[in-house]
């Protein structure tokens, strides 16, 4: 029976693409639990205005779901299934592109990304309302598009080498577009949010509603933070050919569905940033401050009483509360 000596590059490319499916695995339960937890958000909050979103997370839920199943079959048939292919599991891994298993998880998370980024540019428009921001961004996710294409053909046709000239022909473009997205929106939203912060911080009284619209937890969420960093670290290692970048694409995956799951958890419970919000923040600000001061220092002041922010939805209900 003979063996054979695995180059450190190859049995290093093979222990990656292993743990990668893993790593994805993990995350997808992070998936699950906040999809379950949309879900019966939702169905106990009985809104209808808020089932408009049940298609989108179920939709990225779906999609999350089809991905990781493709990938971790197509690392059964590389490390099981077809153990004895000529090269090792390594060898299939590159030059078995075209099988159905990759195909199904390069499409679906081709899908998710574009889902999940119309998304958090929908919501940088809210914010901002920077036409050439969205204008900027929008062109980008277009270029994007256009250039998943190529890769997802290239991808399936491809039968180089790891690290090869041909592997990476269209990749790179697209990973390159793709991820550059996800951190520019993070940037995007960042300072805009500090922003935001800062002014609603001023009410120093309103803590209750503080702790949910200005916390560490608003700020990674609304920013979608982890998918940005994810995609820095990613980027930086893709952009080296280092095979460790492999590591982070199921988990990436998985991010670009479980942070716009958290975000619609915001908007249903009532602490999703928006410009409305904003603007029924302020006045209940203004109504506490002026009750502080009472009437003689009040005569300038329009005060807004908090039955005017909203009606009965969830930031109203909380600003009762610690009014």
């Amino acid at each position: 029976m003979s063996s054979t000596v695995l180059s450190p590059e190859i049995m290093w490319y093979e222990q990656a693409a292993n743990a990668a499916a893993s790593i994805g695995a993990m995350a997808y339960g992070i998936h699950i639990a906040v999809f379950y937890k949309c879900i019966t958000t939702l169905f106990r909050k009985n809104d209808k205005s808020f089932f408009k979103w049940i298609p989108f997370i179920a939709g990225l839920f779906v999609l999350g779901t089809a991905n990781i199943s493709c990938s971790l079959h197509f690392n059964q048939l590389a490390f099981i299934d077809e153990r004895q292919y000529p090269g090792g599991p390594a060898a299939f891994l590159t030059e078995k592109q075209s099988d159905s298993a990759n195909v199904g998880a390069v499409a679906t998370s081709i899908i998710m990304m574009i889902a999940a980024d119309i998304f958090m540019i929908y919501r940088i428009h809210d914010l901002w309302r920077r036409t050439i921001v969205t204008g900027i961004l929008s062109m980008t996710l277009l270029a994007s598009i256009v250039m998943s294409g190529f890769h997802a053909v290239q991808l399936t046709r491809s039968k180089g080498s790891i690290g090869g000239a041909s592997v990476i022909q269209f990749s790179v473009p697209y990973v390159s577009l793709a991820t550059t997205l996800n951190i520019l929106i993070s940037v995007i939203l960042l300072p805009r949010l500090l922003e935001l912060r800062r002014q609603v911080s001023l009410t120093a009284s309103l803590e209750g509603i503080q702790n949910k619209f200005i916390g560490l937890e608003a700020l990674v969420v609304e920013s979608s933070l982890p998918s940005g960093l994810f995609s820095l670290v990613f980027i930086i290692l893709f952009g080296f050919q280092k095979v460790s970048s492999i590591l982070f694409l199921p988990l990436l995956v998985q991010v670009m569905g479980i942070m716009p799951g958290l975000i619609v958890l915001r908007i249903v419970q009532g602490y999703g940033w928006s410009n409305d919000t904003v603007r029924r923040l302020r006045p209940a600000s203004s109504a506490y401050e002026s009750s502080r001061r009472g009437p003689a220092e009040n005569h300038h002041d329009q005060d807004v009483p908090l039955g005017g922010i909203g009606g009965t939805d969830p930031l109203r209900k909380n600003a009762n509360n610690f009014v």
